[in-house]
């Protein structure tokens, strides 16, 4: 890894970073230059899919929807956010060659996953997620039914009815398959008016013992773990935001864990690290690690720390096929002293505690709530990274982006 430029950022030097940084025992480590752009600064639109080079890091960038604009071959229009859905939902299918929007027109709009030009749109039938292997497959939850649906022939394959069940959903439609795409976890309100989750075994047609989640305040990000063995809930036992925690299951409904710390980490990503072991990885609300992207082991909680203190809005680990990365997303840098300087930007961290950065593409994206946030997510091989943008006009239309980057060295 080259070290970053050591001019002055924002009046913070960086000798003044790094003693700030010793007084808890991080190292920076940069491969990029640490000049300072903001989502704010003059750029010029991009024309749509015509690719451009971002001027501070060097990635393609293509613009991949244009709202506002005909969606060419499709008789539709995009609207005026066109947008993928979520930095943990992967865009892309198996192999790559198709890319899956979610707001922006409807039915569903579907992207050639290399030249990003629109191949089709269809409705889904119910809530989605790529297959992790199949590339003709998304799985889906719906309402009362799981099952397969191939979108280069639009057909259904019902494996599981829910009869018993209303308002099925990926874990609060955040969910994700295990990495295999044998299993996923449901979250569904049964006959008896109570909120459970299961695991269900797409293979074998198993549905595991449901998990009563009926006495929570409120149940957020439920999924299954990548390999397939835990159900991880998100959950409040109060209306307090501070009463939330995470408890981990086994798919027989055994509590394993139970971590009641603030956001420690929050609502990440699920992976598999450098071990072998699960892990949650996200940025920490909560002491020592306070505003650090850590790595969370699910079978005892132990921490593993891979950032200095950031700030990061989003993490992705859908790059299946790149075990030494995960993604994050950082929000425009507000000058705290001792926060690194990833600014508005996509970065790629490494997961083995080191601490390395790979500062990969602007996002440009003036903050004006929710839909504004970027949300990168990575390609299933971390060569790419699809996110939203408004592209620096607060009251624009929000359009996506891919960048495509060099792997590193």
């Amino acid at each position: 890894m080259k070290r970053g430029h050591r001019a002055p950022m924002n009046g913070i030097s960086r000798r003044a970073l790094l003693s700030a940084a010793a007084t808890t025992g991080v190292v920076f480590v940069y491969d990029r230059l640490l000049r300072r752009t903001t989502a704010a600064d003059s750029i010029a639109p991009l024309e749509y899919l015509t690719p451009a080079i971002d001027a501070k890091f060097g990635s393609k960038i293509v613009k991949v929807s244009n709202p506002g604009q005909e969606i060419p071959g499709l008789g539709l229009t995009w609207d005026k956010v066109a947008i993928h859905h979520y930095s943990i939902d992967q865009a892309w299918n198996a192999d790559q060659s198709l890319l899956a929007l979610d707001r922006g027109a409807k039915p569903k709009v579907f992207l050639d996953g290399n030249t990003y030009k629109p191949v089709f749109a269809l409705l889904p039938p119910g809530d989605v997620r790529w297959h992790p292997l199949r590339s003709d497959d998304m799985i889906f939850v719906a309402d009362r039914a799981v099952g397969l649906w191939n979108v280069r022939i639009n057909a259904v394959s019902v494996l599981r009815s829910l009869s018993d069940y209303r308002e099925a959903s990926f874990g609060d439609h955040k969910g994700n398959p295990s990495d295999d795409g044998s299993r996923i976890a449901v979250t569904a309100m049964r006959s008896d008016g109570k909120r459970v989750v299961f695991a269900y075994d797409l293979e074998t047609g198993e549905k595991h013992p449901d998990i009563d989640v009926s006495g929570e305040a409120e149940v957020g990000h439920t999924t299954i773990s990548p390999t397939g063995s835990h159900i991880v809930v998100y959950s409040r036992v109060g209306q307090n935001a501070r009463s939330s925690r995470r408890r981990i299951f086994t798919t027989n409904g055994e509590l394993l864990q139970t971590w009641t710390e603030y956001e420690r980490p929050g609502h990440g990503d699920f992976a598999l690290d450098l071990n072998g072991d699960e892990v949650l990885i996200w940025r920490s609300k909560s002491g020592p690690d306070r505003w650090q992207i850590i790595a969370r082991r699910l079978v005892d909680g132990k921490i593993t720390v891979l950032s200095p203190p950031c700030s990061a809005t989003h993490v992705s680990k859908r790059n299946l096929r790149d075990p030494g990365w995960a993604f994050a997303t950082f929000k425009p840098h507000d000058g705290r002293l001792g926060f690194a300087p990833y600014d508005g930007e996509v970065g790629a961290i490494a997961m083995d505690g080191k601490q390395a950065v790979r500062r990969l593409a602007q996002t440009h994206s003036a903050p004006n709530g929710y839909l504004t946030e970027p949300h990168a997510c990575p390609s299933p091989d971390g060569q790419r990274a699809i996110f939203a943008s408004n592209w620096g006009d607060a009251a624009g239309p929000i359009a996506a982006y891919v960048a495509e980057f060099r792997p590193p060295a």
